[in-house]
């Protein structure tokens, strides 16, 4: 699972441009969803400027990805995970309230949220 992604402090700061870090990240997983690794690359900030940032992750992403060999893309079924990243919270992590009867997986630091019935859809 690969992709490029953006951390930021909270609470926010007021300068959170020098805060806002972007990443290439692959997280890789056996074959039974069980994660193995994750290879994280800081690319900059959005102060020193978000395109440029952004552009570098993307580059170094795919060559993280070239480097597994042959990729088939396709769903994947993987199991919660978290690693931490320069004090942040990366992986996929239970974000479930049982008190409140909520129940929610969360990709970090996406933000993407998962809900059953846990078929991929998700919510930003």
């Amino acid at each position: 699972m690969g992709f490029v992604t953006a951390t930021l402090p909270i609470p926010l700061p007021e300068d959170w441009q020098a805060h806002k870090r972007w990443y290439a990240v692959l997280h890789t997983f056996d074959k039974n969803g069980k994660h193995l690794n994750t290879e994280a690359w800081f690319a900059g900030t959005t102060a020193s400027g978000e395109g440029q940032s952004v552009k570098k992750a993307q580059s170094r992403i795919a060559e993280m990805i070239a480097r597994l060999g042959k990729v088939r893309y396709g769903n994947i079924k993987v199991g919660l995970f978290q690693v931490q990243i320069d004090g942040h919270t990366f992986g996929l992590v239970d974000a479930s309230e049982s008190d409140e009867d909520y129940e929610s997986i969360h990709l970090l630091p996406n933000d993407l949220a998962f809900f059953p019935p846990w078929d991929g859809t998700y919510d930003t």
